[in-house]
């Protein structure tokens, strides 16, 4: 009966992070569609590079801070970015921005060079699913 009580526990702590993981992802995703629709582009530039560990073992990103002008007022952006992409992150690099009109501070890296966030979310989606199918075959055996 306890494996059973703890079993089901940790099938909604993985719900819960899960769906809080794809909260943020779905958030990202309108920012970016609002400004592909109706944002203004501008031309910015990586002015500093840095690798982002979740671990003490390895990176897990590639980070990069964008700046850029909008009227003659200057404006930073951070975003990461996956490894395998990290090839073309370097200072000096041009990418463009998109940013909303009225509010250039309300920002995103335009999708030509922003990591894929549905591909994401089809991963996040997919993990759930296969950790809650484990926990379930864990929780059914266990209890016997």
């Amino acid at each position: 009966m306890p494996q059973l009580i703890v079993g089901l526990a940790l099938i909604i702590l993985v719900v819960v992070v899960c769906e809080l993981a794809l909260k943020r992802n779905r958030s990202t995703m309108a920012q970016r569609r609002f400004l592909r629709e109706n944002g203004i582009a501008a031309s910015g530039t990586i002015v500093d590079t840095a690798k982002v560990k979740n671990s003490k073992s390895a990176p897990s990103a590639h980070y990069a801070k964008v700046e850029y002008f909008v009227k003659g007022k200057r404006y930073t952006l951070g975003n990461t970015w996956p490894l395998e992409q990290q090839l073309f992150l370097t200072k000096g690099t041009q990418m463009d921005v998109l940013y909303e009109k009225g509010n250039p501070s309300n920002a995103c890296v335009a999708d030509s060079a922003a990591p894929n966030t549905a591909q994401y979310g089809r991963s996040v989606r997919l993990f759930e699913t296969f950790a809650i199918v484990l926990l379930a075959l864990f929780t059914l055996f266990a209890s016997r």
